[in-house]
């Protein structure tokens, strides 16, 4: 994972890549085991990581290594070196095992890659009875900037802080193709028990510790299967002021004017990882809504009403 993505190229790139591996290397000496597991991934040990999650019996080790084989591929401009082992034989299946710390988001992993409806529905079940949680990758960017050498400038923190949450935004989101794919209206019909286990899973997405595509996909599962319009609306306002709140995060200089001085939002950028980091993006996101001294309702006049999307089945579904 040690990589600057495509983002950063050539010397900057390098540079880059040398500040997060030195940022790594100091994680992956800390006596807390997550930021441990944490500075292992952004390393890519994983033999490390397979010896602690297979022989020690190390659930966040477990779980490190998962998101580590999940991410293999991501963050290189070039070619990605060979797939280890362990990742080719790690089935979710396999993987369930090991996995005792985000069932919930493995199970949708394992949603995603079911190859058919029995499959769906066991990986559907599992998620009912598991529920969100704050991950390792939630972590990543207040980690990074807490861990970050004191000589640093702040702009060098600044730097390290969004290269954390372009890592987290890249590698953080739950595999929901198979959630959506499973709880289509001609997958999950009005009354069935997949229906009823879809709002279950919808109802966990939309709470806290949360992704905002976590909550858009709540929505829309909402919406297809009986979500009242008022409450579509509300979350609606939520989730897009949350969006366009959070534009002003990280400001930008307009034409022909200086950079803005990184000392006046660099606080902000670690408020904002901080919450991240505890609470999840949406709490994250609300957080910018606060800050800009409007009201929900404020927000609701000024931004475009929920427009509900009715369901069309696919050109290829058999309901045609």
């Amino acid at each position: 994972m040690v990589s600057g993505g495509p983002a950063w190229a050539g010397e900057g790139r390098k540079r880059v890549q040398e500040r997060i591996q030195q940022v790594a290397d100091r994680l992956a000496a800390s006596p807390d085991a997550e930021l441990h597991v944490l500075g292992l991934m952004l390393l890519r040990q994983h033999e490390a990581l397979s010896q602690e999650a297979l022989q020690q019996h190390s659930a966040v080790a477990g779980d490190g290594l998962l998101r580590l084989c999940e991410a293999w591929e991501q963050g290189f401009s070039e070619k990605p070196p060979p797939r280890p082992a362990v990742c080719a034989h790690l089935t979710p299946e396999q993987a369930w095992a090991l996995n005792t710390v985000d069932r919930f988001g493995l199970a949708l992993q394992g949603l995603a890659a079911a190859r058919d409806e029995a499959a769906a529905d066991l990986w559907l079940e599992r998620a009912t009875q598991n529920s969100p949680r704050i991950t390792l990758l939630d972590r990543l960017a207040a980690a990074l900037l807490a861990h970050a050498p004191p000589e640093w400038t702040p702009e060098d923190r600044a730097d390290l802080a969004l290269l954390g949450v372009a890592l987290w935004s890249s590698q953080v989101m739950p595999s929901l193709q198979g959630l959506t794919r499973a709880c289509r209206p001609d997958s999950a019909p009005a009354g069935s028990l997949r229906q009823q286990r879809c709002l279950a899973v919808a109802e966990a997405l939309d709470r806290p510790p949360n992704t905002h595509l976590a909550a858009m996909i709540a929505q829309r599962l909402g919406e297809w299967h009986g979500w009242s319009l008022e409450r579509l609306q509300r979350r609606h306002v939520e989730l897009t002021a949350g969006t366009v709140a959070s534009i002003g995060l990280i400001p930008t200089p307009a034409a022909h004017q200086e950079a803005p001085d990184v000392c006046t939002w660099l606080p902000r950028l670690r408020d904002h990882t901080v919450l991240l980091a505890t609470q999840g993006e949406v709490v994250a996101l609300a957080d910018g809504v606060r800050r800009s001294g409007k009201t929900l309702h404020q927000w609701a006049q000024e931004l475009p009403p929920f427009q509900a999307r009715p369901w069309q089945a696919p050109a290829s579904s058999p309901s045609q």
